[in-house]
């Protein structure tokens, strides 16, 4: 799901259920149907806000305050979860540390696991860098340093 600033007003596509409206028209259509959904759909874009942000104080105020009875109880699962790890949160909106290299650590572990069926090294060498090499176009895109992947392979 979209973050609410990412919704676009002005580009029109086609939708099966709605014909060509752009984004947030068929958003704003489907949170009129349910109050439960809207209360849930605002709650989630809270958080969005608050970890885009970085804002630890309105995380805290989210998770701390009394929910809505219209919330679900998933949601409600979730946020008594993360209030419950609040401290870890919080250190992780202070530092900037993670454990991404770890869990790449972890892929050749695993990547060494599928690799016993193969003969040979050269294949395993290739499914290891293909495998790499997705995880880091994953990455980059996630940071918006690139539209789209075909870019990098752009010949002048």
């Amino acid at each position: 799901m979209k973050p609410n600033e990412e919704l676009s007003s002005t580009d029109y596509k086609h939708y099966t259920l709605f014909g060509p409206l752009p984004s947030k028209a068929v958003v704003d259509t489907m949170l009129d149907y349910s109050d439960e959904l809207k209360a849930n759909y605002n709650l989630l874009q809270s958080f969005y806000k608050a970890f885009d942000d970085r804002n630890f104080d309105d995380l805290e105020e989210i998770v701390r305050k009394k929910l809505d009875a219209s919330i679900s109880s998933y949601m409600k699962m979730s946020i008594k979860t993360l209030r419950l790890h609040l401290p870890h949160v919080q250190n992780s909106f202070d530092y900037t540390y993670n454990n991404y290299r770890i869990e790449g650590i972890n892929k050749i572990i695993v990547l060494n696991r599928v690799a016993y069926g193969y003969r040979n090294l050269k294949t395993i060498r290739t499914v290891f860098f293909y495998i790499l090499r997705t995880n880091q176009l994953n990455h980059i895109r996630k940071n918006h340093k690139i539209k789209h992947m075909f870019q990098l392979h752009k010949k002048n």
